[in-house]
């Protein structure tokens, strides 16, 4: 008889014990306890994905390795295609600190049509070029011509176009030349910012 008292007992004990409730584990969030992750709002870029000032490590992080890397540590990437023409992107740095980019068209794209194309394109997206002119050699004037003698002209490098833009953060220069034989398309974005720093130790 004791020992049943003792079993029933012993079952109202652990019938008890498995009633108690359950104490929750799970932390409410308070000011105190939540840490907020780091912002990770990047600055508008000033040109493509990039930020004037940027290393050139840091450029190479976001456009990938270059094809090859030229004068003074410059960045070169081949057949980037922009607006529909393959070029060249370029990015300068001086001491290690980006100022400039340009995009190069050469070949056969490199023509006054495409040139005016690129003109017109700048101009839906920066408005009005600041300049906009028609450089001939002997400084006359010819208004009214086809574009194939534009094109004919600057061939025989007697002909320089250049367009320019300036915004609040980039200056662009656009020309069209002929350059030992070989005309050019040239897009120059550089940092308003930028001033040139000269070494005058040992002057």
């Amino acid at each position: 008889m004791k020992k049943m008292l003792l079993l029933l007992l012993l079952v109202a004990i652990i019938i008890v014990s498995g009633c108690q409730p359950i104490v929750s584990t799970v932390v409410t969030p308070t000011a105190e306890n939540i840490t907020q992750p780091p912002s990770t709002t990047i600055p508008d870029p000033d040109f493509r994905s990039v930020n004037w000032g940027m290393s050139r490590e840091q450029v190479i992080e976001v456009e990938g390795e270059p094809d090859f890397y030229g004068n003074n540590g410059g960045l070169v990437y081949d057949n980037i295609y922009v607006a529909g023409h393959k070029m060249s992107l370029i990015y300068l740095f001086n001491k290690n600190i980006l100022y400039k980019a340009m995009y190069k068209i050469e070949g056969k794209d490199a023509n006054y049509n495409t040139y005016c194309e690129l003109v017109e394109q700048l101009e839906k997206k920066y408005g009005k070029p600041t300049e906009n002119a028609l450089n001939w050699s002997d400084g006359k004037n010819r208004p009214n011509l086809s574009n194939k003698q534009y094109n004919e002209a600057i061939i025989k490098n007697v002909l320089f176009c250049n367009a320019n833009w300036a915004k609040r953060n980039l200056i662009i220069d656009m020309y069209i030349a002929s350059y030992q034989g070989e005309v050019e398309i040239l897009i120059c974005y550089k940092d308003p910012n930028y001033v040139v720093n000269t070494d005058t130790d040992g002057l």
